[in-house]
C-alpha cells in the first residue's frame, strides 16, 4: 500500500509518498533529497514517538495521511543550506509567476467583468464594421446596447434564438439592408411591422422558422426588397400588397398553410425564384404566367390538379418546375403549349450542371411532375 505523508520542518511542510513496507531509513533518504537535511541529522517524530530507523513504516503503524515532525541535530552543512536556498528560490519564482499571470488575466479581462460591459465592447465593434451578429446565443430579448449604434448597422443577424418579439426600437436601424430573424419564436404581434415599414432600403428579410400566421400589409412598404423568406410558419395568405415589391427576386413560402397565391404576385416582374412547396394550393392564378423573369417554380406537396395553360409559353425564362406529390402527372404537362421549348431549356440547364459535376442524373432530373399519380391522390 502506498502512503501519502506530510513532513513538517520548521515553517515548511512537504508531501511525499512511500510504501508501507519501506524502512524509516529509506524515508529519511527521500527526506534528505527533498529538504537537504542529511540523514545523520534527522529525527522523525510521529504521534509523539521518535521513529526507529531500523523498523518499517508498517511495523511502526504509520498510516496513510500521517503527519511527521522532522527535527534536526547539529549544525547545517553547506550542502543543506544550498538545497534549502534552492527550494526557497523556486518557491519565490513560482509565487511571482502566479502573480504575473493574475495581473495579465486582469488586464485582458477588464471588458469581461460583466455581461453588460462585454456587450458594450461588442457593440462598439459592430458599429465599426456595420454588422451586428447575435446568432444562436439563446436570447429572449435583444440587448439595449444595440439601439444607440442602430444608424451604423447595415446587416443584422438575430437568428436561432428564443425571441418572441422584436421591439419597435428596431427603427433605429435606419441604414439596415439585411435582417435575419429566422429560427425564433416570433408571432404576428412580435414583428415590429411599423419599424420595418420605415426601412425602404431593406433588401433581404428572413422570417422563416417562426410562428407567424399572417403577413402585415406594411410589407408593401419594403419596395426595394429582393429576397423574402417566410418558410416554415403557419401563414394562411399572402397580402395583395406583394405587388409593390417590384424588385423581389426570391420568394420562399415553403411549409405554410397558403391555399391560394394572389393575382397581384404577377406585378413582381423581377421574381426569378418562387418556392411554395408544402402548402395547400389547389390552383394557380393565370396571372402567374406574366412572370417573364421566373426561372424556378417549386410547388411540391400541394393539391394541384393543373397549372395555367400558358405557363410554359409565357414564362419564357422558366427552366425548373417541380410539382411532385400533387395530383398532376408529367403526361398532363407535356400536353401544354410551350412544353417542348421549356423541355429544351430544362435539359440544357441540367446538362451544364452535370457537366460541371454540380448534380447527377439521379438528383432530381425529371420532367417536373410524377410519372403517375401518387397513391395518396389516386382516384378511389
Amino acid at each position: 500500500m502506498v502512503l501519502t505523508l506530510s513532513v513538517k520542518h520548521g515553517q515548511s511542510t512537504y508531501q511525499l509518498t512511500e510504501t508501507e513496507d519501506a524502512g524509516v531509513s529509506v524515508l529519511m533518504q527521500h527526506i534528505e533529497e527533498l529538504t537537504g537535511v542529511p540523514v545523520r541529522c534527522q529525527k522523525l517524530i510521529c504521534q509523539g514517538k521518535v521513529l526507529d530507523t531500523a523498523a518499517t513504516l508498517k511495523a511502526l503503524k504509520v498510516k496513510n495521511g500521517s503527519k511527521l515532525m522532522l527535527m534536526t541535530s547539529g549544525s547545517q552543512t553547506q550542502g543543506q543550506v544550498a538545497v534549502q536556498q534552492v527550494i526557497k528560490d523556486k518557491a519565490a519564482a513560482a509565487k511571482q509567476r502566479a502573480e504575473d499571470f493574475r495581473q495579465k488575466q486582469n488586464k485582458f479581462s477588464k471588458t469581461d467583468q460583466t455581461p453588460a460591459i462585454k456587450m458594450q465592447a461588442r457593440a462598439s465593434r459592430w458599429a465599426v464594421v456595420g454588422i451586428a451578429s447575435l446568432r444562436d446565443e439563446h436570447l429572449t430579448n435583444l440587448p439595449e446596447e444595440l439601439w444607440p449604434i442602430g444608424a451604423s448597422i447595415r446587416v443584422a443577424d438575430f437568428g436561432s434564438n428564443r425571441l418572441t418579439s422584436v421591439p419597435a426600437a428596431l427603427s433605429a436601424f435606419s441604414a439596415l439592408q439585411r435582417l435575419r430573424l429566422s429560427h425564433n419564436h416570433l408571432t404576428d404581434e412580435g414583428i415590429p411591422w411599423p419599424a420595418l415599414a420605415a426601412m425602404p432600403q431593406l433588401v433581404v428579410l428572413a422570417l422563416d422558422h417562426n410562428r407567424l400566421v399572417s403577413l402585415s400589409d406594411s410589407l408593401g412598404q419594403l419596395t426595394n426588397l429582393q429576397k423574402l423568406s417566410c418558410s416554415h410558419n403557419a401563414v394562411a395568405r399572402l397580402p395583395g400588397v406583394i405587388s409593390r415589391l417590384t424588385h423581389l427576386q426570391h420568394l420562399d413560402l415553403r411549409c405554410n398553410s397558403i391555399a391560394e397565391l394572389p393575382q397581384e404576385l404577377s406585378a413582381c416582374q423581377a421574381l426569378a425564384e418562387l418556392d411554395a412547396s408544402h402548402n395547400q394550393l389547389s390552383a394557380l392564378p393565370s396571372q402567374l404566367c406574366a412572370l417573364h423573369s421566373l426561372k424556378t417554380l417549386m410547388l411540391d406537396s400541394n393539391r394541384l390538379t393543373s397549372v395555367p395553360s400558358e405557363i410554359f409559353s409565357d414564362c419564357t425564362s422558366l427552366f425548373s418546375l417541380s410539382l411532385h406529390d400533387n395530383p398532376i402527372t408529367a403526361a398532363a404537362l407535356r400536353d401544354l403549349k410551350g412544353f417542348t421549348e421549356f423541355d429544351i431549356r430544362r435539359k440544357g440547364k441540367y446538362s451544364k450542371q452535370m457537366d460541371m459535376h454540380v448534380m447527377t442524373p439521379s438528383n432530381g432530373f425529371d420532367e417536373g411532375a410524377d410519372a403517375a399519380q401518387w397513391q395518396h391522390w389516386a382516384p378511389r
